[in-house]
């Protein structure tokens, strides 16, 4: 109803509910009806400024593929609010994770519709690009006081080895990283990984390298490069289901000054604050932020230091 809609307008910019009209507008015809029956969701991702469209499918088939292209040439030049790129994502488990990383091999897993294959994230100073498909927060206005808030709470000194695990395509590498002497970061998905180093090469951050590797014990162990004289601070922001079992042993062990455990699933906390109490560290800070508007998610950093 009407209320319903005023209600879900202040929940998102007035272009994406353009985009999302527009678009309902086109399934809603009978000769769209093979791909509307075949969509999981529509995202829209990117920007204030600009914006991408990905329409996930768990159905590929030739007639979905040629009923996207028709709907995307419309969504190129009819749309009301401008949108840069539409791209398909195939997921033919319709997971509830909308950018679902399980996908089979030897299928075709995404398709170009237009327009560039990446995003960006304007933060004042410097521009980070990322993969469509990568992850990046979506509050893009909160996205500074984000950053602020985890330099804030780690306060680096200039010299000292920066570990930011999980770091996708960078974010916190390049916001809050720039003091230390030498930045590591390390994370499993490639293509936001190879931006990183883009940004990295880009931005002419020498003292920033990225490792592409699945974050577990034996990988904090084994090929995170061993102590030196410079004081260690760790980041680690992991994906809702949280650490692989030992890492945070494995990260204690190495005693760094000072720990921002980054949590996006509050059931997730006190499991992982009982492991870094087991293993000497004790909470500091703890301090959320409405990083999801609309959800009843949040974003919460722990401070923690060795007792």
């Amino acid at each position: 109803d009407e209320d319903a809609d005023d209600a879900a307008a202040t929940l998102e910019p007035d272009e994406h509910a353009a985009v999302y009209r527009f678009i309902g507008e086109m399934l809603s015809r009978p000769v769209f009806s093979v791909l509307a029956q075949s969509l999981n969701w529509i995202i829209i991702r990117g920007s204030y400024r600009y914006r991408t469209v990905i329409f996930n499918v768990f159905r590929m088939d030739a007639s979905v593929v040629r009923k996207l292209k028709i709907v995307a040439e419309h969504l190129q030049n009819e749309c009301p609010a401008k949108v840069s790129a539409a791209h398909v994502y195939f997921d033919p488990k319709a997971s509830d994770y909308y950018l679902e990383a399980s996908r089979p091999a030897d299928a075709l897993a995404f398709k170009q519709l237009y327009g560039p294959r990446e995003l960006s994230l304007d933060l004042g100073d410097f521009r980070l690009k990322y993969p469509v498909t990568g992850f990046s927060q979506i509050n893009e206005s909160q996205v500074p006081n984000f950053l602020a808030t985890a330099s804030k709470l780690l306060q680096m000194p200039s010299g000292c080895r920066f570990f930011d695990l999980y770091c996708g395509y960078g974010l916190f590498t390049f916001g809050i990283g720039s003091k230390a002497k030498e930045t590591i970061g390390v994370e499993w998905e490639g293509p936001s990984v190879e931006a990183a180093k883009a940004s990295a090469k880009f931005l002419h951050r020498g003292n920033a390298r990225f490792i592409t590797g699945c974050i577990d014990a034996d990988f904090i162990r084994g090929r995170l490069p061993e102590r030196s004289s410079l004081p260690e601070y760790v980041l680690l922001d992991p994906p809702r289901k949280g650490t692989a079992p030992g890492v945070i042993r494995e990260l204690a062990s190495r005693r760094p000054e000072r720990v921002l455990h980054v949590f996006c699933g509050t059931d997730e906390i006190p499991r992982e604050l009982y492991q870094w109490k087991s293993a000497g560290y004790v909470l500091r800070t703890l301090q959320p932020l409405d990083m999801f508007p609309g959800t009843p998610h949040l974003e919460t950093f722990c401070l923690l230091e060795y007792r």
